[in-house]
């Protein structure tokens, strides 16, 4: 039984460990990611939104862990609401990542395709000109010389 418990408490010292050197390189790394999601050039807007989900995220979990350990249940502490909107916001950004990707997947002419027969606005220029002046049987022909030549003679 003793053993049992030495190792227990050798495991959680590791894992204390390990977290701590994993909050660190979250400390270090947060900077530049910070700054990345300022930068309109680097992420795209979709990107962005995702980068800014999963720093939401991190932080509830991080507050939920932290609650935890000083005997609070999440479940039972108004976070709970924050972790229902992050998932409401999760589905939101996946159904976004699935329009993308699907968008990305299908050429313009598979596209256009797909939509539904409309009639033009406008009459396109290549229709017969008789349709819209039926009553014009010749061609109207307009002199733009000039008459100032005429007069001189």
């Amino acid at each position: 039984m003793v053993k049992l418990a030495a190792t227990t408490t050798s495991e959680s010292e590791e894992a204390v460990k390990e977290t701590l050197l994993n909050v660190e390189k979250v400390e270090k790394e947060l900077p530049e990611f910070l700054s990345s999601l300022s930068d309109s050039e680097m992420l795209s807007p979709l990107q962005r939104a995702h980068s800014l989900f999963s720093l939401a995220k991190i932080t509830n979990t991080l507050f939920s862990l932290k609650l935890r350990c000083r005997g609070v249940n999440p479940r039972a502490h108004p976070i709970k609401s924050e972790f229902e909107r992050l998932t409401l916001y999760q589905r939101k950004l996946q159904h976004l990542f699935d329009l993308a990707q699907a968008q990305n997947h299908h050429t313009n002419v598979t596209y256009q395709d797909q939509q539904p027969a409309q009639k033009r606005k406008f009459p396109s220029s290549e229709a017969d000109d008789d349709q819209f002046h039926p009553t014009i049987q010749e061609p109207i022909l307009i002199d733009l010389s000039s008459d100032d030549d005429h007069d001189d003679h």
